[in-house]
Formats: C-alpha cells, sequence, structure tokens
C-alpha cells in the first residue's frame, strides 16, 4: 500500500506541476496578446499588421491562432467577432469586454480595462493566487508525506522497535502502540484521504490560477455563486453606457457572450422583462444579480446621469468586499490547518522517538 501511494502520489504531484506550468503559459500569452491589441487600438495602429509581426516572433500553435486572427481581419471581420471566434487567445471577459466597447474609442477602452484585471488577477500580494496556490500545495505536501512516512516505519520500522524491546523485555511506550494502532486500523482510508486531498486542493489551486471567470462550473453550482460574476457585469454594463448602448441590448450581448451560462440564462430573461417596459435595475435584483440597496443606488445614479461612474463604483466595492472575505477566511484556515498538522507532527515525532529514549534509559 505504501509504494502504491508514493507512487500515485507522485505521479499526481508531477502532473500538477505540469498543469500549473501549462496555465500559467496560457496566462501570459493571453496578457501579451490583449496589451498588443489594446495598445493597436488605441493608438490605431493596423492590427493585421501588428498580428502578424508578432506570428512571425513564435512558433508553434500559438502561432497559427494568431495567423488564424490576422486572417479574420484581413478578411473583414470586426475585432470583437474574431476575438469570439478565436477565444483560446483571450480571457473570457475580455470576449464580452469587447463586444462591449465594439467600436472605437469604447473598444480601445474595454480592450485596456480587460487586460489590466487579467493582470491584476496574477498579482503576487500575500493574498494574490499564486501565494494561496503555493500555500494549498503546502499542506497538502506535508500531509502526504507525513501519512507515507507513517505508513513506512509501521510496516518496516515497527517491527524491529519490537524485536528491540522483547530483547530488552520492555514495553513499548503507549504512545507508540496508540500510533500501531492508529495506521492498523487506518492505513489504508490515510492513503486514499491523502489522493483525495490532493484532488480537492490541487482542483483549488489551479482555479485560484486560472482566475474564477475562466473557470467552468456545474449550472447547479453557478446559480448559488452568482454573485461572484457581479463586479464583472457591472464593469462590462459600464463600458455599455458609456457607449450609449439601449440596456436592453447590452443584456441581449451579455446573454449571448458571457463565459458563465448561469449569467447567460439570467441576462436573456433580464432582457424580456425589460423590454416589456420594467426598470433594469429591478430585474437584474430580482434576477439576483445585485442586491436591494444597490438596485435603489443604481437607480439613483440613472436620474442623475452618473450611471457609468456609480456602476463602475459599485463593481469595485463588490470585488474589494469580496477578496476581504476570501482574504479574511484564508487568514483563518490557513493558520489552523497548519497547527493541526504541527500537533500531527509532534504527536507522530512523540511516538517514534520515545521509544529510543526508554531504551537509553534503560542501558543507563
Amino acid at each position: 500500500m505504501f509504494e502504491l501511494i508514493f507512487w500515485v502520489g507522485l505521479f499526481l504531484f508531477g502532473t500538477l506541476g505540469v498543469v500549473v506550468l501549462i496555465v500559467e503559459r496560457r496566462r501570459r500569452r493571453q496578457a501579451t496578446v490583449l496589451w498588443l491589441l489594446t495598445v493597436a487600438v488605441d493608438k490605431e495602429l493596423p492590427l493585421v499588421e501588428e498580428l502578424e509581426a508578432y506570428a512571425a516572433s513564435i512558433k508553434g500553435r500559438h502561432k497559427g491562432d494568431i495567423e488564424h486572427l490576422a486572417d479574420m481581419l484581413t478578411a473583414g471581420e470586426p475585432l470583437p467577432d474574431a476575438m469570439a471566434f478565436a477565444r483560446r487567445l483571450f480571457p473570457r471577459d475580455a470576449v464580452l469586454a469587447a463586444q462591449m466597447g465594439r467600436h472605437g474609442r469604447p473598444l480601445a477602452e474595454a480592450l485596456r480595462s480587460a487586460a489590466v484585471r487579467h493582470m491584476h488577477r496574477r498579482s503576487t500580494r500575500r493574498w494574490g493566487p499564486a501565494s494561496i496556490s503555493a500555500a494549498v500545495l503546502y499542506l497538502w505536501g506535508v500531509a502526504t508525506v507525513l501519512a507515507s512516512i507513517m505508513t513506512f516505519t509501521n510496516y518496516y520500522i515497527m517491527p524491529k522497535f519490537k524485536r528491540i524491546f522483547e530483547d530488552f523485555d520492555t514495553e513499548l511506550p503507549s504512545s507508540t502502540w496508540e500510533l500501531i494502532a492508529f495506521v492498523d486500523t487506518w492505513y489504508g482510508v490515510l492513503g486514499l484521504v491523502s489522493l483525495g486531498l490532493f484532488v480537492v486542493l490541487g482542483l483549488a489551486a489551479t482555479t485560484l490560477l486560472r482566475g474564477w471567470s475562466e473557470i467552468d462550473v456545474p449550472h447547479w453550482a453557478g446559480r448559488w455563486l452568482k454573485r461572484l460574476d457581479t463586479p464583472g457585469l457591472l464593469r462590462n454594463l459600464a463600458l455599455s453606457v458609456r457607449a450609449g448602448r439601449p440596456m436592453d441590448r447590452t443584456l441581449a450581448i451579455v446573454g449571448e457572450f458571457h463565459p458563465r451560462r448561469t449569467i447567460r440564462q439570467a441576462a436573456s430573461r433580464a432582457r424580456v422583462d425589460c423590454e416589456a417596459g420594467d426598470p433594469w435595475w429591478e430585474v437584474l435584483r430580482d434576477y439576483g444579480l445585485i442586491g436591494d440597496r444597490e438596485a435603489e443606488l443604481l437607480r439613483g445614479a440613472a436620474d442623475s446621469g452618473n450611471l457609468s461612474w456609480a456602476l463602475d463604483e459599485l463593481a469595485e466595492t463588490i470585488a474589494a468586499r469580496q477578496f476581504y472575505r476570501w482574504a479574511s477566511a484564508y487568514e483563518v484556515v490557513h493558520p489552523l490547518l497548519v497547527v493541526a498538522l504541527g500537533v500531527a507532527v509532534f504527536f507522530v515525532a512523540r511516538a517514534y522517538f520515545e521509544p529510543l529514549v526508554v531504551v537509553i534509559n534503560n542501558l543507563s
């Protein structure tokens, strides 16, 4: 069992390392292409020439994707539509943002906003994705090594301990017997739990690296997690307002291009209600995308002519609140898990070293 746990764990750990490297490389490439298009649109540079120049400096599948994007633009496809057909090159929320900007200066603003958010998600702050992912993998690694050591020593070292103590006509300490009984009873479960923890924590780590907008979640889970998509939705509504687009048309675009199926369905139903004459902020509230106080704030902003500013500020406020909630939870859970692992290491170390102390005392 020990050998199986060790080799399976080693294989999965290596697989996760490869996945993390692939995800990070893809994010870097997406950031490069997004900033390239942002600068080209902002400075009114020829997009096709810029993409072809970039493609000449790279190789492989990514080069083919860039050339395909350049071919679509050469054929007369608008940039937002071409981005929708070349989704692998861009973060998902950037495709929706481009549809909201669509033409001219609003498109440059939309691309820049998406590029800044994409870079912000790669932040290496204390609670950034890289830091939390490293902590998650560290905790799994310690737990797996501990379970492997316990299994190995119980079946290769403990029999020798027993023979030594029998030769000295001495009983093993109670802590050692308790550990032996625990591993005898649960060692198979320990291996399965370790592998299960690896899968769960590995998925958590890759999710943090990729970003929420890049993750496909089951439809039933998406209904409970709609608020996590609210900041991005409000930012895109602000872009559309600055572009002078009616809200029913905006919701139609969200219903077609948003990366999350739950939000697409809610936006499509909201568009129908808006076309029927219902105020859009009340519709968004009814579908759980904003709260009561947020709906009142947007109603007042629409009456006073500050709607785009209010949407941006509300998006930043909700995003900051969500961030600090996750950070607070991390600050509470992480030390508890470290302490729990430390306690487990203490008892395991005590169970293995106490017999040596007993033997030395007997010899002296």
